[in-house]
């Protein structure tokens, strides 16, 4: 929250923005917002690859209602392994911290949905959704198409599959700063497997490869001046490299159980409108992930045509909000991130609820909770404390 000086610059740089009628832009990196009222609200929820250590502990000591929805992940996991899910990410010494696979999408989920719960707390009430990746199933749990532990067990299951797979060479995933319709001619005649694993946009796109052709790719990437960068995932996912692992995920699918989505959602494997998926069909449809691209730009799109204006990300970082303005371009809307180390924790969720505020969409502004933890963040491998809550004061506002 905002205090002496810093509130000041950030008054001031509000009043120079309204009196040139311009700049309004900029604003919104200081934490200052100014909108029209009632931008319809798309929640967006990504995958895996933004996930870092101790992502949401911070925030778990000062948000009651976040910290509530991990600690019902957390029993959930242990229900499920014998082992509580914040152990994995939460750590006394992030420096040495390796993430584990299996764990890792699991966590993320837990993220994505405490950060919702947390906003829809406050009065946040999207008229739809978009989930990249894996994080279509984050999308579902929120749209009470899945239980939390159902959901929960349907990531679990997703990774185990791919785990299981016995291949001398699993493939990586490149990330390339470039747009498909540039990449796309730099696989031809590559020797190996290399596909498009995800359409992220007109500036960036993911390849799924195998050693081979991961090699000679990175070479040519190198030769033509794109930026790029090997991710640190087990395996080519959303392609042929991981295709074995289709019919386990499928049938573990089958034994969960499906209900119809409370809120529209528009599907990254397919770029379209969920509601063409009958909750009997769902285990095939989300099987069929593993190997179809990533459709971001598609699904963007079209929740954009359908009226999306005000794009809130809920989940660890912000490469759904540097997507979605790319695809967007100078189409009208805006994108919010709600969760970001950098710029820290409890800041980063204060300007969501202050962008969200702004636009009118939330019931419990003004005011972010401050009570935490004595340490203020949350003990490491621990179950969340009760809360402590404190009503704000109007100096708190923001």
């Amino acid at each position: 929250i905002p205090t002496g000086d810093d509130f000041a610059m950030r008054i001031d740089a509000l009043a120079a923005a309204v009196e040139r009628d311009r700049g309004f832009g900029f604003l919104r990196a200081l934490g200052v917002f100014v909108a029209a009222a009632g931008s319809p609200v798309v929640a967006t929820f990504p995958g895996q690859g933004s996930h870092y250590a101790n992502m949401g502990r911070a925030l778990a000591g000062a948000e009651p209602v976040f910290r509530a929805i991990v600690e019902e992940f957390d029993d959930a996991y242990r229900t499920m392994t014998g082992r509580r899910l914040t152990a994995s990410f939460w750590t006394d010494s992030p420096e040495t911290w390796e993430q584990h696979d299996e764990d890792i999408h699991c966590a993320v989920m837990a993220i994505n949905v405490a950060l919702h719960r947390m906003l829809a707390e406050r009065g946040l009430a999207p008229f739809a959704l978009v989930g990249q990746s894996a994080g279509e199933l984050s999308a579902l749990v929120v749209a009470r198409s899945l239980s939390i532990a159902d959901g929960l067990r349907a990531v679990w299951e997703r990774t185990l599959a791919v785990l299981a797979l016995e291949r001398d060479d699993p493939g990586r995933m490149i990330s390339i700063r470039a747009g498909k319709e540039r990449v796309e001619p730099l696989l031809v005649g590559l020797s190996g497997y290399a596909a498009i694993a995800a359409d992220n946009g007109p500036g960036a796109c993911i390849v799924s490869a195998d050693r081979t052709a991961r090699n000679i790719l990175v070479t040519r990437l190198t030769d033509s001046g794109i930026e790029h960068s090997v991710l640190a995932v087990s395996h080519g996912y959303h392609s042929a490299l991981i295709a074995d692992a289709r019919p386990a995920y499928q049938a573990a699918l089958r034994t969960l159980s499906f209900a119809e989505p409370s809120l529209p959602i528009w599907s990254t494997i397919t770029g379209g409108p969920l509601s063409a998926v009958r909750p009997d069909a769902m285990p095939e449809h989300l099987a069929s992930q593993f190997v179809e691209p990533v459709r971001l730009r598609g699904a963007i799109e079209g929740a954009h045509r359908a009226g999306g204006r005000l794009f809130v990300e809920c989940g660890p970082k912000w490469p759904l909000t540097t997507f979605t303005e790319a695809i967007l371009g100078e189409r009208e809307h805006v994108a919010q991130a709600t969760l970001h180390p950098k710029v820290g924790e409890t800041e980063s969720g204060a300007r969501a609820i202050a962008c969200l505020a702004v636009h009118g969409h939330l019931a419990g502004w003004p005011g972010v909770r401050r009570k935490r933890s004595s340490s203020g963040v949350m003990p490491a491998g621990s179950a969340p404390p009760e809360p402590e809550v404190e009503r704000p004061s109007p100096a708190e506002a923001q």
